[in-house]
């Protein structure tokens, strides 16, 4: 399964924003709601009362 490459490659400017972006939990997450995202919406393409967020 090929995943895209990251849009922004790591930048040490901000140290909060790279520990938490390179954390895989966080990457995995992100992920994981992206490819729910789109799921939802070939699902559930007429039922956008049910989007919880």
């Amino acid at each position: 399964m090929n995943h895209p490459p990251p849009l922004l490659p790591p930048l040490p400017k901000h140290p909060q924003k790279k520990s938490r972006a390179s954390n895989p939990l966080v990457l995995q997450h992100k992920e994981e709601n992206a490819q729910g995202t789109k799921d939802n919406n070939i699902k559930n393409d007429n039922s956008h009362k049910t989007v919880l967020y």
